[in-house]
């Protein structure tokens, strides 16, 4: 089964002749793609960070053109501005949004990604038409310090996305190395049952079935430490019979 949600019912049966038989309240199993979501959710941040590295750049020569050559160039580069600005606040308030449904994603950071959105937003709003407006009225002083301000802000968005990746980073490595922990358990317990250890010994009819068991899991966790690839697997979340009458 794909990810989505899947019903069940248990149904039960007794010895009597003839059987009576029942069945349970509906139960909902939810199948979730965590690794896919998470995934998307790093394209998107990679994204995001280039946005803001763009927009920063772009800031940049427009204040080397306000203490320097003032006509056509500043004119087109000014014209730019209002759309990648737009870009840059839509593209980070996305990611901020995708982090909250993210279950692997640092919640602090899509907090702060969420308020640097809004930040971003209002900057477009309020500041970068009264610095546009200054230039196109000649204040050159009151513009470069309208675009000084905005310049800051775009600089500091980006840092605060580019170094994130490295928080983000660190909480990935301690999630995937507490996989590998746990899928190394299950393997040494495999393998124990396999060679008739203190476990359980394994019938020959079992063995088979075990090896193919240990064989799937080794393609996981080659998989997830980067040794193999393939389709990333769904992660499965149970939720109490009766859950849909409440949602």
């Amino acid at each position: 089964y794909g990810p989505g949600r899947l019903e069940f019912r248990v149904r039960a049966q007794d010895n009597a002749s003839p059987p009576h038989e029942g069945y349970s309240d509906k139960g909902v199993v939810e199948i979730v793609d965590f690794e896919s979501g998470h995934a998307a959710m790093e394209r998107l941040w990679l994204a995001a960070e280039e946005d803001l590295k763009s927009l920063a750049s772009r800031q940049d020569r427009i204040r080397d053109l306000l203490t320097g050559e003032r006509g056509e160039m500043l004119e087109s580069q000014s014209a730019a501005l209002p759309s990648a600005w737009k870009t840059a606040a839509e593209r980070l308030a996305e990611l901020a949004l995708a982090m909250e449904q993210d279950a692997y994603a640092n919640p602090g950071l899509s907090e702060l990604f969420g308020a640097l959105a809004q930040e971003l937003a209002r900057a477009r709003g309020q500041q970068l038409p009264a610095a546009l407006e200054a230039s196109r009225a000649g204040d050159w002083e009151k513009a470069l310090k309208r675009h000084a301000g905005l310049s800051d802000l775009a600089k500091k968005s980006h840092r605060l996305v580019s170094e994130g990746k490295d928080i983000q980073g660190l909480q990935d490595f301690y999630t995937q190395a507490s996989r590998l922990g746990q899928t190394g358990a299950e393997l040494e317990n495999a393998l124990e049952t396999l060679a008739g250890g203190p476990q359980s010994a394994a019938s020959p009819e079992v063995r088979p079935s075990l090896a193919s068991w240990m064989a799937r899991r080794v393609l996981c966790w080659a998989s997830s430490s980067g040794v193999a690839s393939k389709p990333s697997s769904g992660s499965v979340r149970a939720m109490n019979p009766g859950s849909l009458a409440r949602r």
